[in-house]
């Protein structure tokens, strides 16, 4: 039988500083973390919910004014 095991999510994108760097830390966290809840498994529109959830509220506020379609928010590429 498989055991559950609860993680903590990874800490929010850090918005200062070298955001290239910042983002680089938060994406391996997040892959670590989809991988290890196994969200890895499920579908593009989960993984790519549960990164905007994990990514912060200033990054989320980010991405929401680069005016992406409903259906792309429901995308994630693979390679990050």
């Amino acid at each position: 039988m498989a055991q559950s095991v609860l993680l903590k999510q990874p800490n929010p994108m850090v918005m200062e500083g070298d955001l290239g760097v910042n983002w680089k830390k938060f994406k391996n966290s997040f892959k670590l973390y989809i991988t290890a809840t196994g969200y890895n498994e499920k579908d593009d529109a989960v993984q790519a919910a549960v990164l905007l959830h994990t990514i912060g509220e200033e990054a989320y506020e980010v991405f929401e004014s680069l005016g992406i379609s409903e259906e792309d928010k429901k995308k994630i590429r693979k390679n990050y």
